[in-house]
């Protein structure tokens, strides 16, 4: 997932965690896989070996790799922008500094928000796989929401 027109990814070229938003990207990964090409009036990018839902699948996981990697583990919040990479066979934080519109790096701020509602919107959409993810990031959460942060 590129995270810019031009920038963010990894290492270095910093993420921005409210980009993504597995929810959607499982509806976007039902709708390819239950809509036919046959029917389709379009063409699809060719994305190497593998079936276009394994490619989403794998989007999801990276971005839940990203997110969570990204999230401060006492609050459940993540910052406006992290530095995440692929360390080993997972995603890690790896400290650096990085900002890609100006909004402070470390600060739940308005980039960040958006992150909480995209995880939201995969519990409402998916409540069966809701245990996978959405439901790991959301509990720290919700519990220093509810003790009144």
């Amino acid at each position: 997932l590129k995270l810019g027109s031009c920038w963010g990814g990894f290492g270095n070229d910093g993420n921005n965690p409210s980009y993504h938003s597995p929810g959607s990207f499982k509806a976007m990964r039902d709708f390819h896989v239950n809509f036919p090409a046959n029917e389709r009036d379009y063409v699809l990018p060719h994305f190497g070996s593998g079936s276009l839902e394994d490619h989403w699948n794998n989007l999801i996981e990276t971005s839940y790799g990203a997110i969570t990697a990204s999230q401060c583990p006492d609050q459940g919040m993540v910052p406006n922008w992290s530095t995440v990479d692929i360390v080993g066979n997972g995603i890690q934080h790896t400290g650096g500094t990085f900002s890609g519109s100006g909004t402070p790096q470390w600060e739940y701020g308005a980039e960040a928000g958006r992150t909480t509602w995209r995880v939201a919107v995969d519990a409402v959409l998916y409540p069966n796989e809701m245990n996978d993810a959405a439901e790991p990031y959301l509990r720290p959460l919700l519990a220093t929401l509810n003790d009144g942060y």
